[in-house]
């Protein structure tokens, strides 16, 4: 599959930024309310909502503030959580994305639970209970070490 005139869809207007910087990616970002945490600029709101829910996407994308067995995958707000849930229920296929810092942490809002997951991308530290629960399940892991050897 070639990535050339790949269409993304993203709330980050940090990333729709240096995104955009290539002539091959079609970037989309939706309406909402600007909001900013640390240097990075997202849109969140009723509007972003609205717009995300009637878009199929092939793959989503998606991080989390933590993960925990009973929990799931979390994040610390609302809007947030709001937000990805709607965009994994118009996914074909859902990434989650989180470093080892964030296994066995609690966050107030659970988005999804992690069987829910069809790939799971963090580092090489993630719990050996984890990397097992989800080869159970056939959920498939790439860590940073099989990303930089493949």
């Amino acid at each position: 599959m070639s990535k050339k005139y790949l269409t993304i869809v993203t709330n980050n207007l940090t990333a729709s930024l240096l995104l955009s910087e290539n002539p091959d990616l079609k970037v989309i970002v939706p309406g909402g309310t600007i909001h900013k945490e640390q240097d990075i600029c997202m849109l969140r709101g009723a509007e972003t909502q609205e717009f995300l829910q009637h878009i199929n996407y092939d793959k989503a994308i998606l991080g989390a503030d933590a993960i925990k067995f009973n929990s799931g995958f979390c994040l610390r707000d609302s809007d947030t959580r709001n937000i990805y849930r709607t965009v994994l229920e118009q996914a074909d296929q859902k990434i989650l994305a989180a470093g080892s810092e964030c296994f066995n942490k609690n966050a107030f809002y659970p988005f999804t639970p992690l069987e829910s997951a069809d790939i799971i991308v963090s580092d090489e530290r993630m719990p050996e209970d984890y990397i097992d629960y989800f080869s159970q399940h056939l959920i498939k892991v790439f860590t940073t070490y099989d990303l930089k050897t493949t």
